[in-house]
């Protein structure tokens, strides 16, 4: 199989996604907006979280593909086995956009989630439904609920969503910067101390990746569905041969 050629072809892909978003908000490329309709966000979102979770599973095959290997220098090794984090202030200023984020978000088991047991608002807790004593007033309590209704034209925050279209927009054309620094991530990984109760660092979550939908409504789902398959085909071709 043409790696090299697998690589170009969903990473040219992914970048005329990316640069189809900018162009779609009027933005140059590195800028930002503070606000944008709901509908607007919902609809950049739709195309964004496939194509971070697809160039996620690119870099994992570069990895392979390239060969790189960065290993951890004496001090991380140290800090890593001890389990102790890097001194508070010992991290430069970053005066760019955050760096793309290497692993998968995670899925939330919780099959008995904590539910108020009363109606939420302001105001105490009412103790008699039948008084008409102004003391068990329930009009602010109950308030909450002839809020309106959300709309597509509302306007919500898009600070953090552009910082992710950048971040993946820097990271789309520096794919052996991104495996250099996913090879570090998954040296760190190997080194961490296992413990128990507590979910091991991955870099693809054990289930489906985020933003993949079943149905492909978009050129990028099928760029999901491939990068998520090459991930597997990678590691059985460049598996290391069994010397025993």
């Amino acid at each position: 199989m043409n790696w090299t050629l697998a690589l170009e072809h969903n990473q040219a892909i992914l970048l005329r996604n990316v640069a189809w978003l900018f162009a779609w908000l009027k933005l140059e490329v590195g800028g930002s907006v503070e606000t944008m309709s709901r509908l607007r966000h919902s609809t950049i979102l739709f195309v964004l979280r496939p194509s971070e979770s697809a160039y996620r599973r690119l870099i994992l095959v570069a990895v392979f593909v390239l060969g790189t290997s960065v290993p951890l220098d004496a001090d991380q090794v140290t800090r890593v086995q001890k389990g102790a984090r890097r001194p508070h202030g010992a991290r430069s200023a970053r005066t760019g956009p955050p760096p793309f984020k290497l692993t998968d978000t995670r899925k939330h088991f919780d099959l008995y989630p904590d539910r108020p047991k009363y109606a939420r608002g302001p105001g105490p807790r009412v103790t008699d439904f039948w008084s008409d004593d102004p003391v068990f007033d329930r009009s602010d309590l109950y308030a909450w609920q002839n809020r309106a209704e959300p709309t597509p034209d509302d306007e919500v925050s898009a600070t953090s969503l552009c910082l992710r279209m950048n971040a993946l927009h820097v990271a789309l054309n520096d794919l052996p910067g991104q495996a250099k620094r996913m090879a570090k991530l998954q040296a760190r990984i190997a080194r961490q101390p296992k413990r128990v109760g507590k979910f091991p660092l991955r870099v693809m979550r054990p289930s489906l990746p985020p933003g993949f939908r079943k149905r492909q409504k978009h050129e990028v789902d099928e760029v999901l569905a491939e990068c998520h398959r090459l991930v597997f085909m990678a590691v059985e071709d460049f598996k290391p041969p069994d010397t025993s």
